[in-house]
């Protein structure tokens, strides 16, 4: 019998075979795949030769990512981080094209990220790389902890509070949002538990400029994004949401 180290191990190597023809490989050069083992949590980084340096800076940081992640859970599944060339292919991988604020995306076990050379900025720091992936790494660990790998993708986790939770823990606090500004979003949207005012309108989402790795630029409010920050600060109190 496989002991727990050898199963994550193994488990890690089916995940980096069976992503291996999917589009979520980048694309140029041989691709060279690092394991890194932090506590109970297994990852495999996987980058090309000219991205070497990124992925010695992923494999750095990741201590303390998976720290600022594990206040909500443990990762039990292996989590494989594939920097991606261009943002193009970052897109391709993340089946989000158009989305131009994009850096990293997280699914069930892997995380897809935008190499930072290819920045605007050219580079990120290491607290820009640590926030960008405690960001995503809580959400591998609340979809670990939410459903099975094959069932993940269907659970109806709202976006404020996914996109809050892991704002939380990367330290992307949105404080100066406040309880009476979100309060209106959601009423000008309609509640976001049904009302049929709420279904017509575009996705919270697609309103907002998002970088994930610096400031917002936006004109409203990101009240999704917001929301769970702040309630997991204090809770809200009795009838300050709409129904």
């Amino acid at each position: 019998m496989l002991q727990q180290g050898g199963l994550r191990s193994a488990r890690l190597c089916i995940l980096i075979i069976g992503l291996t023809g999917c589009a979520c490989v980048p694309s140029g050069p041989a691709q060279r795949v690092e394991r890194v083992s932090v506590g109970d949590a297994a990852f495999g980084v996987r980058s090309s030769p000219e991205d070497a340096e990124a992925a010695r800076q992923v494999e750095r940081v990741l201590p303390r990512a998976v720290h600022a992640a594990a206040r909500w859970g443990k990762l039990s599944v292996p989590v494989l981080v594939t920097i991606h060339p261009t943002h193009r292919d970052l897109e391709v991988a993340a089946r989000r094209e158009g989305h131009a604020w994009l850096r990293a995306w997280a699914r069930y076990a892997s995380v897809d990220l935008q190499s930072p050379r290819t920045w605007s900025s050219g580079s990120a720091s290491d607290a820009e790389m640590t926030a960008l992936l405690s960001h995503e790494l809580t959400h591998c660990v609340m979809y670990q902890l939410a459903a099975s790998e094959q069932t993940w993708s269907r659970r109806a986790i709202p976006l404020w509070f996914r996109e809050g939770m892991a704002g939380v823990a990367a330290g992307q606090e949105y404080g100066w949002v406040s309880p009476e500004a979100i309060r209106r979003h959601y009423l000008e949207m309609g509640s976001p538990g049904g009302g049929s005012r709420w279904r017509r309108t575009r996705s919270p989402r697609r309103d907002l400029s998002i970088d994930r790795t610096r400031t917002w630029s936006t004109r409203r409010p990101p009240a999704p994004f917001a929301s769970c920050s702040i309630g997991t600060g204090r809770s809200p109190s009795a009838g300050s949401w709409p129904e």
